[in-house]
């Protein structure tokens, strides 16, 4: 199972690096999710998400649940 947003424009999912993140304040303006997001909706019902946090010269992420 793959989870992500598959562009309309996209000719083959398993070929393309699939968007699973968008900010709220840019998804209106992004021409890859503008269109989808005036015109279809989804919620999801969770009690939290992780967020990645690179430590300061660190390589490895720290993930932080929210």
């Amino acid at each position: 199972m793959r989870w992500g947003f598959i562009p309309k424009w996209a000719s083959d999912s398993k070929k393309i690096h699939l968007f699973n993140n968008v900010r709220a304040e840019t998804v209106a303006t992004k021409p890859i999710f503008k269109k989808a997001f005036r015109t279809h909706r989804c919620i999801i019902p969770a009690t939290g998400f992780y967020e990645w946090k690179r430590s300061s010269g660190d390589q490895n992420e720290q993930p932080y649940y929210i």
